[in-house]
C-alpha cells in the first residue's frame, strides 16, 4: 500500500509538523528535542532544509535511494525533493537541529540565479 506523502511548502508547514512556533515566515531554526514526538513519514519539500542529526535515525529514503543516517550526519534538502522514512506506527522524539528556509529568502541574490529557486514555489 502506498504511503501518503506530506507536502511541506512553507516554513509554517514544517514548524506545524514539529509543533514549533513560527517566528518568521521565510526562515526557521528547529531544535529537534523541543519539538513534539512525531511519526515517520515521507515529505515533498517545497523549501530548503539543512539538518544536523543528533540521533541515530536508521534508514531514510532520500529521493529514490535509501541511506543509513548515523549521529552527526548532515543532510541538505532542496525544493522538489522527497525525503522521509516509512511510518512504523511509533512516535519518535526528534533530535538535532534544522535550518529551513523558503526559496523566496534567496530572491535577488546570486545564489537564486544558480539554483533557479529565487521565486516562490
Amino acid at each position: 500500500m502506498m504511503e501518503d506523502v506530506m507536502p511541506v511548502n512553507s516554513v509554517q508547514d514544517y514548524n506545524d509538523y514539529f509543533s514549533i512556533e513560527t517566528l518568521h515566515p521565510l526562515v526557521t531554526v528547529i531544535e529537534g528535542s523541543k519539538g513534539k514526538p512525531i511519526r515517520y513519514g515521507h515529505k515533498t519539500m517545497g523549501i530548503f532544509a539543512v539538518m544536523l542529526k543528533d540521533l541515530e535515525c536508521g534508514t531514510v529514503k532520500y529521493g529514490r535511494s535509501v541511506y543509513d543516517y548515523q549521529r552527526g550526519t548532515m543532510l541538505f534538502v532542496a525544493p522538489g525533493q522527497v525525503i522521509g522514512a516509512s511510518d512504523d506506527g511509533q512516535l519518535h522524539q526528534p533530535g538535532g537541529w534544522i535550518l529551513a528556509f523558503h526559496p523566496e529568502l534567496l530572491h535577488g541574490t546570486a545564489l537564486s540565479r544558480i539554483t533557479g529557486k529565487g521565486a516562490c514555489v
